[in-house]
């Protein structure tokens, strides 16, 4: 079958040819991979290929792995085989990786977005509910640092506000003075509220003299505006 115009790749209906012996095939026009049933056949001493348009990697085994007994002349395409052959290395191909499609990209991108997002408002509420509890803290320790004294404490210990302990009377109150039940020592001032500004001017004045340190200046253990406290 050599010196012919043979064209194309080589039928796998050559592959039942097991008893050949001896395959000539040069001098034509075939092409592509050389097939890997030749390394089959057991008794296949003589493989000329020479002078086709061969490519790619050539097999190894049997009539391949003897370089005596195999011609490849004239296949520039072809690499591998045995050393002996002192053929190219065939280069492995990377799989090329598939784009991905538009909507697959803007799904992702909208996952990733909503993710974020949830990400963002989840920190977001941890920090307001840490810094809540933070302020919750702070203004029970500073309640817990003040003194609890109820209106009937007050009363009592003023004797119902009674005029002998009374010192002065001033333009939104009136200051009296007594000692509690833990002969502590204290000035009570009682905020006359039917007068239109009391509140605001007792803030005033404490807001006025809380960075104030003189000793003439008495300390404020607490305030009571209700029943209770």
């Amino acid at each position: 079958m050599d010196h012919n115009y043979f064209t194309g790749q080589l039928p796998s209906s050559l592959s039942s040819l097991k008893g050949i012996e001896e395959v000539d095939l040069s001098h034509n026009n075939f092409s592509g991979m050389i097939p890997k049933y030749f390394s089959t056949f057991p008794f296949l001493v003589q493989l000329n290929l020479s002078f086709n348009d061969f490519q790619g990697d050539v097999p190894v085994g049997r009539v391949f792995s003897n370089v005596t007994a195999l011609s490849l002349v004239g296949n520039d395409k072809l690499c591998g085989g045995i050393p002996e052959l002192q053929l190219p290395s065939c280069l492995l191909k990377k799989p090329r990786r598939k784009n991905m499609s538009l909507p697959l990209k803007l799904t992702i991108s909208l996952i990733f977005g909503v993710v974020g997002l949830f990400l963002i408002l989840f920190a977001v509420l941890f920090y307001w509910f840490k810094m809540q509890r933070k302020c919750s803290l702070t203004k029970s320790s500073l309640m817990d640092s003040f003194m609890k004294i109820s209106y009937g404490d007050l009363l009592k210990a003023t004797d119902g506000f009674l005029s002998g302990n009374l010192i002065r009377i001033g333009s939104f109150g009136s200051v009296y003075k007594r000692v509690l039940e833990d002969q502590t020592y204290v000035f009570v001032k009682v905020l006359n509220l039917q007068r239109i500004g009391a509140s605001k001017s007792f803030f005033s004045k404490c807001k006025a003299l809380r960075n104030v340190r003189h000793r003439n200046l008495v300390k404020i253990l607490t305030a009571c505006s209700s029943v209770d406290y």
